[in-house]
């Protein structure tokens, strides 16, 4: 049932106003710059944080300061998130990453490429096991999550 609205000369229907109005709150939610943000929120069932300072070398001596946890366990499916809270770019790298090209079946490892400060990067561990991971551009820093 449609009941009219005047305002004026502006005659509504509550069906279009009702929808109008729902879509002016919503808006900003699903049309973002961003919009990548929705899955980091929904969807990440675990998070690790690139530490500030995690480029420097020196800032401890057993390295483990820059990935928080450094050691990650999951569920296997889950989604573990990265964000890098550093001034710097940083990487999340298997440790045996695969140079050559993928061969059909062959389980892809993860690479993140350059993450800048602020930014995230996402994975889904699909397989049981330990993974091993670096940043390539600090090797020094290391972690791994473990699937089970």
């Amino acid at each position: 049932m449609n009941v009219l609205i005047s305002f004026g000369s502006i005659i509504i229907t509550t069906s279009i106003t009702i929808l109008t109005i729902v879509g002016l709150l919503f808006n900003p939610v699903f049309v973002s710059s961003d919009s990548s943000f929705l899955f980091h929120k929904v969807f990440a069932q675990k998070s690790v944080f690139i530490t500030p300072g995690a480029s420097n070398s020196n800032s401890n001596n057993n390295n483990n300061d820059a990935f928080v946890p450094p050691v990650d366990i999951t569920s296997s499916g889950n989604i573990v998130s990265w964000t890098n809270e550093d001034s710097t770019m940083h990487t999340i790298t298997a440790n045996d990453i695969r140079k050559s090209e993928p061969q059909p079946n062959e389980v892809q490892l993860f690479d993140s490429g350059p993450i800048s400060p602020g930014g995230k990067f996402d994975n889904a561990f699909d397989l049981t096991g330990v993974f091993g991971y670096h940043c390539s551009i600090h090797p020094f820093r290391r972690g791994s999550v473990i699937v089970n």
